[in-house]
């Protein structure tokens, strides 16, 4: 999560094929992003993000 005028300025772009563990709040779709860092991203096709436990709270996840 990240504000898009800053983080597109390195290349990350809003990311349609991985979702959040939880469901993010419509002000922050904007913000959920990512950028390809080798060509593995072309084998990405998708799925849900897996995170370390510590941030699978739902608070974390919410405004």
């Amino acid at each position: 999560l990240g504000d898009p005028a800053y983080y597109s300025r390195f290349g990350f772009v809003l990311e349609a094929n991985v979702t959040p563990p939880y469901p993010l709040p419509a002000q922050w779709r904007g913000a959920w992003q990512s950028v390809g860092l080798t060509n593995a991203e072309a084998l990405c096709r998708g799925g849900e993000l897996s995170v370390p436990q510590p941030w699978l709270r739902p608070a974390l996840w919410a405004p």
